[in-house]
Formats: structure tokens, C-alpha cells, sequence
């Protein structure tokens, strides 16, 4: 026969469900603020007032190591008064908080005002009498504390109280995990928009203008023909309005400029029609129509391919002709930007710049390939191959 319990072992047992019910609760808040995607300050701030009202606690400190791993600093605070310690920097040495990093467990207090150690937050706070501090672990490394503490005269805490601790404590050592993780990443996505925008501009911006420094600089060899300098004068200044145009659209629409459709072949024209205008060099320009509308979806790519190809000729090839051509494969398009200038060897180290990172890389983006043929005194050939 089944024995029901009465009286106050009975009110004990309900209590402690009642208790355990409530630290679930608090640790699934938690967990779905940090499967939301939530700050890690926001996640904290959720740990530590749990913990505090679960333990009928009057504050709730998380503490972590600073970066140097010399010293620690108060993250979140949670209860009446605590506010005004988070920021606070303090030695490991003589804290309760370096106590607990040093011996990797939990650390109950009868009596903080006792302690005279004003490194310690929890001391700081003054009037503080019960404690009980747990340590902060991720990857086999203590790097914080989780601390809690009433006012002189409460009760101490409990062996529960200190299951309920340690729980919120692994809970915000995930959080603070997670947004160092998360924050990792950010860091890596913002280095590859930085190479990617970089290389945008590289490639389009920065060669266009160069490209109009090189008209400028054929104009002063026209000086004694006056409508051969207006001419070449306003090509530069509309080429310059062209790019402050493009510069803006990229810039606030953080897109590049599509090239599409029937814009293609215009583009690479107007393109080519550039360079021939302010170099010296004899360039053409030819394109089966069939491979231009086969490149109409990547028409940008193709455009800055071509741009950085040309820009790279004039500026280290000494050519006197520079030819593009666009065609047709066999289940291929192929792009090539040949010259006639000093060549190099192309399995030399690299030299300072981006500019064939870049044209590889817009190349395997596309699913292609791309070939440096060139040899010292003999020309150079850029050809990319791309799959259709």
C-alpha cells in the first residue's frame, strides 16, 4: 500500500518540484533567446535575473575574463543597486571571483561584508551577506563566474540553490560561447565583403578613372591643336561623370551595374572605344553575337574581366596593339585579351596588386577558367574560358 506523505516533509518535497519547474522554465527562455539569434548581452542579462529571482537572490553577477586574461569584468548585473558596478574591472588576485577561476569550483560565502577584498563586485555592492559564486566553463577553461548574493542577515543558500546556479551558469557559458562564435563570423564576413568590394572597385571604378588619367595625359600632347584638346577634354569629363555615376549606384545600392542583354556589346565598346581613345595603342574589339548573348546573365563579371585585362596591358605591357575577342566553343565561350607588348613570365611571383587574383577569381566564380599565356619578349594573352 502506497504511503502518502504529510506535513512538512511533504510541503518540502512540493517545494523543491515547484523550484526544479521554474529553473526549467528559466533555462528554456534562455535557450530560445539564443536559438533566436539574440545579443549575448541580451542573453545574460536573461541568465542571471533567473537565477536571481529563482533564488530569491537580491543580485545576479556575471563576471569574465578580459581579453589580456589578466584581470575580469563585470558583463551583466541583475537587482536593485547592481547597476552601477557593470563595466567594473578587477584583479583575479584577491577576489572571490579569481578564487573561484583558480579552483574551478563553486565558492558558498556565510558572509561577504566580512571580506574586506574591494576587487571583488559582490564586495563593492556593500551590505552583501550570503554568496555563492560558480565558475564559467566552455571548452574545458573557466573563464568567468556566475555569483549571487542577499543582503546581511538573509539565510545562506542551499545544496538546490547551487544546482540551480550551476545550471544557469552552463547556460551562459553557451551564450557567451555562441556570440563569440557569432562574432567570429561577422568578423570573416565583413574581411570578404571588405576583399569583395575591394575588388569591385578595383576592377571597375578605380580602372575607369585610370583610364581617364590616361586621356588627360594625351590631351597634354595635343596642346597646339585646340579642337583635338576640347574634343579629348570633355571625352575625360564625361567619362568622369560616368564613373561618379557608377560609384553612387554601387555605393547605395551595394550592387554593381548590370550589364545585360543588348547592354553587353555596348558596354564592352564604349569600353574598348576608351582605351583606343586614350592610349596610344591600336585596340580592337570583335564578338560573335552568339557568345555575347550566352554572357548576357553575367554581363558585369564579363565587363570587369575585360576592364582589368585591358587596364594590366596598358599599364605594364609597352604594346602597341591590344586586341579583345568573344567567341564560341565547343559548349564554351572563350574571352581573350592579347597584346603584342614585353610579356613576362607568368609563373614569376606575383607582383604587388590584385589584378590577376582578381581576374582568376571572377573567372572560377563564373564556373570557368582562366589562362596568363605569356612569355618575356613575346606578348601576353589573357584567356577565359567559361562553360555554357
Amino acid at each position: 500500500m502506497a504511503t502518502t506523505r504529510t506535513g512538512p516533509a511533504a510541503s518540502q518535497e512540493s517545494q523543491t518540484a515547484n523550484a526544479r519547474r521554474r529553473a526549467l522554465e528559466g533555462v528554456t527562455h534562455v535557450s530560445n533567446a539564443l536559438l533566436e539569434g539574440r545579443g549575448t548581452a541580451d542573453v545574460l542579462h536573461l541568465v542571471a535575473r533567473w537565477a536571481r529571482q529563482l533564488l530569491d537572490a537580491s543580485v545576479a553577477i556575471v563576471s569574465t575574463l578580459t581579453d589580456d586574461g589578466e584581470s575580469m569584468v563585470v558583463r551583466v548585473t541583475d537587482g536593485q543597486g547592481a547597476e552601477h558596478v557593470v563595466g567594473m574591472v578587477f584583479s583575479q588576485d584577491a577576489s572571490l571571483s579569481g578564487d573561484v577561476l583558480r579552483r574551478g569550483r563553486p565558492l558558498p560565502i556565510d558572509d561577504i561584508s566580512a571580506d574586506h577584498r574591494e576587487n571583488q563586485p559582490l564586495v563593492r555592492l556593500g551590505g552583501m551577506g550570503p554568496g555563492l559564486l560558480v565558475p564559467l566553463v566552455a571548452g574545458g577553461q573557466t573563464f568567468g563566474t556566475l555569483s549571487v548574493a542577499n543582503r546581511v542577515g538573509a539565510p545562506s543558500f542551499t545544496d538546490d540553490d547551487l544546482l540551480v546556479l550551476e545550471t544557469f551558469a552552463t547556460e551562459a557559458a553557451m551564450a557567451l560561447h555562441h556570440g563569440e562564435l557569432r562574432a567570429d563570423l561577422e568578423r570573416l564576413a565583413l574581411l570578404e565583403e571588405r576583399e569583395r568590394i575591394a575588388m569591385e572597385l578595383h576592377d571597375g571604378a578605380v580602372q575607369a578613372l585610370f583610364s581617364v588619367g590616361l586621356g588627360l595625359h594625351a590631351a597634354q600632347l595635343t596642346l597646339d591643336d585646340r579642337p583635338q584638346l576640347e574634343a579629348r577634354l570633355n571625352e575625360a569629363i564625361s567619362s568622369i561623370d560616368r564613373t561618379i555615376r557608377e560609384l553612387r549606384e554601387y555605393i547605395f545600392e551595394l550592387k554593381p551595374i548590370e550589364a545585360t542583354d543588348g547592354l553587353l556589346e555596348r558596354s564592352l565598346q564604349e569600353l574598348v572605344a576608351g582605351y583606343a581613345h586614350s592610349t596610344r595603342m591600336t585596340v580592337s574589339f570583335q564578338a560573335d553575337p552568339d557568345a555575347v548573348s550566352l554572357l548576357r546573365r553575367n554581363g558585369e563579371q564579363v565587363v570587369q574581366i575585360v576592364r582589368e585585362s585591358m587596364s594590366n596591358a596598358v599599364r605594364h605591357s609597352g604594346a602597341e596593339h591590344l586586341r579583345c575577342t568573344l567567341q564560341t566553343g565547343k559548349d564554351e565561350v572563350i574571352l581573350e585579351v592579347a597584346d603584342d607588348g614585353c610579356g613576362f613570365d607568368p609563373h614569376s611571383p606575383p607582383r604587388r596588386g590584385h589584378g590577376l587574383a582578381n581576374l582568376r577569381s571572377r573567372a572560377q566564380a563564373l564556373g570557368g577558367s582562366c589562362q596568363i599565356l605569356s612569355r618575356e619578349g613575346d606578348g601576353t594573352a589573357v584567356r577565359i574560358v567559361l562553360p555554357v
